[in-house]
């Protein structure tokens, strides 16, 4: 299977791979559970939101230190279950 490199990711790609941003995506009104499959052109232009400013504000939180070494995605699936509830 080829896949295109340049495909936008969705915003559940972008919560899995950077749990920070579901706090931006909450405070903005954007869905990543049930609308996770989105890209996030679309769900900002469903929002009303500059999607530029939303990847300005996802690279902002890149840069801020992670608290926990742990790694989620790692994590069997009971477990994250667990920790979750």
């Amino acid at each position: 299977m080829n896949q295109d490199s340049t495909k936008e990711p969705t915003i559940g790609e972008i919560v899995a791979n950077n749990f920070s941003a579901a706090s931006l995506f909450k405070k903005e009104g954007i869905d990543f559970c049930c609308g996770g499959k989105k890209s996030l052109t679309q769900a900002c232009e469903e929002k009303g939101l500059d999607p530029l400013e939303i990847v300005k504000k996802l690279i902002a939180l890149e840069q801020i230190p992670v608290k926990t070494n742990q790694n989620f995605k790692a994590w069997k699936l009971d477990f994250l279950c667990e920790h979750i509830m």
